[in-house]
Parts: C-alpha cells; structure tokens; sequence
C-alpha cells in the first residue's frame, strides 16, 4: 500500500518538476521516509484521507512539504516540512474553529504553553536543544491574539547568533502547538572568542566611528506633523569586528547593478524606470479644485502644466496625461500640483513609453520632485562615475535652491548598497542625499534626493522637502558624548554571531536564498537588540520611535494589591496591557467613568495608544461612541462608575443590546433589589448576570452602588472570559 501510494505521488512529481530520470526512484524512497517519519512523530491519522506535497531545493539539501487534510474538512490541515535527512524544518496545523472575534483570556498560562512548546521541540529534534536560548518576552500581550508565541535562538560559545532561530506557537486555549518554523543552517563553522578587542575598546570604537547623531524626527498626533529632537543611530546594520576592531556591514540591502531603488529593480528587464513621490495628501475633485484656486491665490491646471515644462524643459512630444491638486500634509497651508506627461515613440521596433511625474509648489511654482522615465539603452556605457555624479547633483540643486542647499549636507548612511558587479561594468545610476542641518541637528525627511543617469549625466529624479514650520531650539541640551555614554548604559553593546556573505561578483542579480553567496559567521560587538537606540537629547531618556518615553512594554507592576482578592484578575489584566498608570492601582477607590471606560476601550483595543487623561477625552469617547459602546449625552468622564451603568459598557461591548433592550419581560434577576434597577437597563443585569460578568452580594445587587477599580478589574477579567 505504501509502495503504491509512494509510486502514485511520483506521477504528481513528475508534472510539477524537471529531473533526471535516474533521480525518481531516489525521491521517490526519500518522499516515503519523509512521509513516515512526519506521520509518526505528528501521530497523523487515516482519518487526513487527502494528501499533497511540494518538494524545493536548499543547497544540497531536498525539502519536502508534506500537506495532509480530510475530505469533510473537519480535522483542519497539517503542513509537514522535512528535509532528506530527516530533519523537520516547519510545521503547521490548522483546526476550524466555528466562533466569534471578541477579545478573550488564555484558558492556560503562558509558563503552561511555553512547556509544551519546549517538549514539542525537543520531540522534533531536529536542532541541539541545549544550544537553544529562550528570548524571554516581557512585552504585553494582546486579547485578540489566540495563541502564544515563544522564539529560541541559537547559542553557540555562549554568544547569541540570531541568524538561526525556532519560533513555536501555541494556541491559549487547547494548549496545542499550532506552528514550528526552525531556520537553521547545520554547515556553519563559529569562530571563538580569543584574542578579541574588549567591550570598553569596542565601545570607544563606536562612539569614535558611528556614534549617535542629532535629529528631528517626526511626532504623528492627532493628524499633526510635530517634529521633536533625537540623538539616534544612523548606521542601521552597522558593526564593530570583535577580532580586528573594523567596522563591518552585516546583512546589508541589495540594490541591483543598475542602481537606485526597488522600482528601478523592479522595472531594469523591461528597460524602463518608473518612479511616484512627493509628500501630498488627498486628491481634491474638480470643484474643490476651483474653490481653491479663486480664493488661495493657486495657479490654475494651464499655469501649472506651463511651468511644469519650462522649469523641465518638457517638450511638446510629451504630451498631459494626468493632473491632480493635492494638498501639502506636511505645510498644510500648501497645495501641490502633480503632473504626468507622456510619449510613445518606436526605439528597435518597440513601442516605447517615457514619462516625467513632476509634483509643483501650486503658488510659488517650484518643483517639489520629478522622475523622468526613460528607455534604456544598454549598449550605452556609463560615461560618469559617482565623483562626476555627485557633481552633477550638487550643482542642480544649487540652480533649484541655492539658500536651502547652504543649509543640507550630503549624507551617505542611508545609502543602498549595491550588489559586486564584474570589473568591467559600472553603475548607471547614483543616488545621492542631501539632509537639512539646523542647529546641528540633521532632518531625515527634509532635505533633497537626486538621481543622476551615469550614462547621460542627467538628472532624472529629483525631491526637495522642507518643513516651513518651527523647529525644537538645540540649545540646552546634552552633548553627544553624553549621548553616547547614555546609550551604551541603557542599552549598550554585546557580542554577537552575525552573518555575512562571500557573493559572487559576476550575478547581475540578486541570487536565490542558498544560492550565489557562501553564508558564513563573524563575530561582532553590537547594539543589543529589541531596544530603541534612541536617546532624548534633555533627560537622556531611551525614546520609542515615536519620541515617547521607551517603556519596554513591560507590565504594570503594582505595590499595592498583594492580598487583595482582585490581586490575580488585576495582575493578569495588566499583563494584556488593560491597566492604568501609576505604580499604584488603589483597589478599594472608586472607580471615574473616563477610567473605567479605558480598561474596557483596551479590552476591546489593545492598540489605543491614548492615556486615561482630560485632554485625551475627545479621542476616547470618540472612539467608543463610534463602537456602539457608549451613546452620545453618556459622557461623564469625571463622575464615579454605577454598577447598572458598567454592566450596560459591558453588555454593548459584546454586541448584546440589542437582545438587552427586549422590553417583553422575558428577563428575570433573583436579587432582591431588582425593583431598584433602571428599567431600560434590567435586559443589560440579566444578561450580565447569566454570562457571570458580575454577581450579587447577599442576594443584592446595590445597582446604584459605585464601583470601586477592584471591582472594575472584576467585571472586565469576567467580560474578557465570556466564551
């Protein structure tokens, strides 16, 4: 039988894949262990009656992906991958699960789940468990997500090398792992650690050769563009070698030999570029057009079109295509023209299409950016190499914008690297930047890009942006040695594995994973990771990407409620992040409409952002009312919570007032106050009631009795365990 089934999945084989002939008896062999050995380590029944697979290459090695699944799609479907050595790279099972989407608690720890993960790993052993290390995950977790998820990484000489790694899941209510995924490769020779720099050397290095840098980065609030100060780390996989003290780029991003960006890649076969830019905002329909324009002073479609090609030198062959006003969300007192002209013209017996996008300042006329899509011609040699290029930058956009480029720099850590080509070509492109400095502060998203075409020596990409608004003074603050210094105490650098590749200098292209390159290690001093390298220019604070105070993630930890009977339900809350803020939780204070409303808003939200404060108001009912949660004249953010008022949050929040507000008096309570609960709100206890949300005490239920946070922690634990 299993011959038979082995000769059967041949047949498929052969439809899908290109081998040699000899070759089939082989797989055909390795096909059935793989499949024996993944029905016995998984114990996949008869009952998966339907079966398919895939087989890829890795290097040597061949990996089968083995896919199991039943005819009444009842059991789900199992994905089995296995290489020819027996070794199991990837697993996935899928069960249905016929229900709702709201929010709900684990029914088992995570310490439980990560057991069974790390018992599943070992079963699988298709790695050294022993050189497995546990990232152990503080951060908070979310209500939504159904399963836990634990990541190990490969430790070898004790020192991390995050390049291999097992992530496992596990679903947190069966405990049954759902998915394993172990990218490992077993031929990777580790250097030791003798004879290497220490880490007071290493970090001298880099406050030396990479060292933070002062910007203005961006702070997004309430639909406002508001720039705020930063000493950060521009040198994104840069490291430091432990052996030799160089500085090394780890694991950089390809660009293809042609240069530019992933568009560029994208479009090199066909011989075309294709580029879209330019900080706009939403289009304006024709009569917001025409409103705009009689009364800001904009020029209209015809000015904006002529002066598009004057500026460009845009011929006549290029003919409008396409015209559109938009607003500047960035100077939102400004409007932007964005204008395509086109041409089609026969080059080799091709019909060729060549494009500019050309974006306008709709009052002052300047050019906020241009790309010029053209043919290229590869028997064409590049003529300029990057010195001449960056000359013909600079220069253009002294023609643009002599005042605001004597405030720029030309910057190179944010340059692509690009893939080694043969001697004898070169690139035909370069991209050059050019950040603003103010105060000493450089501004990433300010500034110019520009394209020069190596072949021609003209520029065919251009952006220029500049904020109009004022900017944080630079005055006060640290220096970047302090900076520095801060950096490497709250975060600070560590010995790492890193890889690094030996490619081959004649592929025009990027190759295939295992392919074209020779993966081997290095070690290094790095920025440890996970931790923002980002540091506040005033306290010395580690800042999150949004300019806020890093806080880990952690979870709120409370001084004040060991004890107290709602200690457990408040501490497994806080680790869902569904907490307030303060090192105490004051469990027997009453409990304020704007924060009860906030444990349930993240109950049901975990990523509103927005703290339980006054000035936060605005966005938190907002958002509830839009959810049917809370109904407009409700808000009371100030007042103490009832507990018939909480009890109607709660209900709404799990799509039951509907049924709440059957006035049929088909609902009946056992408590013995019941005559002193709102009329309109008798649906909202009893179904509350029935769903264990909340109970009676000594057969009352006190509806008008205010709540105190224990409690509140209470109703939302049981709100979050409705099944």
């Amino acid at each position: 039988m299993k011959r038979a089934l082995a000769l059967s999945l041949v047949v498929v084989f052969v439809t899908t894949f290109l081998f040699p002939v000899y070759a089939f008896a082989q797989y055909d062999r390795e096909l059935e262990k793989a499949i024996e050995k993944a029905k016995a380590v998984f114990e996949i029944t008869d009952a998966y009656d339907n079966f398919t697979y895939n087989m890829h290459k890795q290097g040597d090695r061949t990996v089968f992906d083995l896919m199991w699944s039943d005819e009444g799609n009842k059991l789900g479907t199992i994905n089995v991958s296995i290489d020819t050595l027996g070794r199991i790279t990837g697993y996935y099972a899928y069960t249905p699960n016929p229900g709702n989407d709201r929010p709900k608690l684990p029914a088992i720890s995570r310490e439980d789940a990560r057991k069974k993960a790390e018992e599943f790993i070992q079963k699988v052993n298709s790695v050294p468990f022993e050189k497995l290390q546990y990232q152990d995950e503080t951060q908070r977790l979310n209500v939504y997500d159904t399963s836990y998820y634990f990541r190990y990484i490969r430790v070898e000489n004790g020192i991390p090398f995050s390049g291999n790694s097992v992530n496992i899941s596990v679903n947190n209510v069966t405990g049954k792992v759902e998915s394993y995924n172990c990218y490992w490769n077993y031929e990777l020779k580790f250097p030791d650690s003798k004879e290497i720099i220490t880490l007071d050397e290493a970090q001298n290095i880099f406050a030396r050769e990479l060292g933070l840098k002062l910007q203005y980065r961006i702070r997004y609030e309430r639909d406002e563009y508001n720039p705020y100060l930063v000493y950060t780390n521009v040198y994104n996989n840069h490291s430091i070698d432990a052996g030799t003290g160089e500085i090394v780029i780890t694991d950089p991003y390809y660009g293809i030999y042609y240069g530019g960006g992933a568009e560029e890649m994208k479009m090199a076969d066909s011989g075309l570029h294709s580029y879209a830019g330019g900080n706009t905002g939403a289009s304006l329909t024709p009569k917001e057009q025409e409103a705009i324009e009689s009364a800001a002073g904009i020029m209209n479609e015809e000015k904006a079109e002529e002066t598009a090609r004057k500026i460009l030198g845009i011929g006549k062959e290029y003919r409008m295509s396409n015209i559109n006003l938009y607003k500047n969300w960035i100077n939102k007192q400004d409007y932007l023209w964005n204008i395509y002209f086109v041409t089609e013209e026969v080059k080799r017996d091709m019909m060729i299409n060549e494009s500019y996008s050309v974006t306008i300042d709709a009052k002052t006329g300047e050019v906020v950016n241009f790309y010029k899509s053209e043919y290229l011609d590869k028997d064409k040699q590049p003529r300029y190499d990057e010195k001449e290029s960056l000359k013909i930058a600079t220069d253009y956009i002294k023609s643009m914008q002599p005042e605001r480029y004597q405030e720029t720099e030309y910057v190179t850590w944010n340059q692509q690297h690009y893939k080694p080509m043969p001697a004898d070509e070169k690139p035909r492109q370069y991209y050059f930047t050019f950040e603003r400095k103010t105060g000493g502060a450089y501004f990433p998203d300010n500034g110019f890009n520009v394209t020069v075409d190596a072949v021609t020596g003209s520029v065919i990409g251009y952006s220029f942006n500049w904020y109009k608004g004022e900017l944080p003074k630079t005055e006060g603050i640290i220096s970047a040695a302090e900076a520095n210094a801060f950096l490497m105490e709250k975060v600070g650098l560590q010995l790492q594995y890193v890889p690094y590749r030996e490619e081959d200098a004649a592929a025009k292209i990027l190759p295939p994973p295992y392919e074209g390159f020779d993966e081997k290690v290095k070690l290094v001093y790095a920025l440890k990771p996970n931790v923002p390298a980002n540091i506040d220019p005033y306290s010395g604070e580690v800042l999150d990407y949004n300019g806020d105070v890093y806080d880990k993630g952690l979870v709120a930890q409370y001084t004040d409620i060991k004890g107290h009977y709602a200690e457990n339900k408040v501490r497994e809350l806080a680790a869902f992040g569904i907490s307030l803020p303060g090192e105490k939780f004051e469990p027997d204070s009453k409990i304020i409409q704007r924060d009860f409303l906030y444990l349930l808003q993240k109950s049901v939200n975990s990523y509103y952002q927005y703290k339980p404060e006054k000035e936060n108001d605005k966005e938190l009912y907002s958002s509830l009312i839009n959810s049917g949660i809370v109904k407009e004249g409700e808000q009371a953010p100030d007042s103490y919570m009832s507990r018939q008022d909480a009890v109607k949050f709660v209900v709404r929040a799990l799509n039951f007032s509907k049924v709440a507000e059957i006035d049929k008096g088909i609902f009946a309570l056992p408590f013995k106050d019941t005559a002193k609960i709102d009329r309109q709100l008798i649906g909202y206890v009893a179904i509350a009631y029935g769903l264990d949300i909340v109970q009676g005490n000594n057969g009352y239920f006190n509806p008008a009795g205010q709540l105190t946070r224990g409690q509140a922690a209470v109703v939302i634990y049981n709100f979050l365990n409705v099944r």
